[in-house]
């Protein structure tokens, strides 16, 4: 992930750009090595007005549900540092 002011290189650029297409249709992402970047395919059986469902969950709990079961590293004694670490 880039940091705030970083250039982001051609092939970031292009998976971002694909990622707002995604939103309203549905696209097939393509690496293009001639390109240096990734290519967007709208597929066909796209449906017109595609509009995604989104989770009615408030931000609280979408994070919740994604950090549970330990998947936070909120100290230096976490089991992934400390492995890191070689304790």
């Amino acid at each position: 992930m880039a940091a705030p002011g970083d250039r982001l290189d051609d092939w970031s650029t292009s998976a971002h750009e694909a990622a707002g297409k995604d939103m309203c249709e549905r696209i097939r992402l393509v690496a293009n090595r001639s390109l240096g970047a990734y290519e967007t395919i709208v597929t066909e059986n796209s449906p017109t007005g595609f509009e995604p469902k989104w989770p009615e969950l408030s931000f609280q709990e979408l994070i919740r549900l994604a950090f549970k079961g330990g998947r936070l590293i909120d100290s230096f004694d976490h089991p992934v540092i400390r492995q890191i670490r070689g304790l």
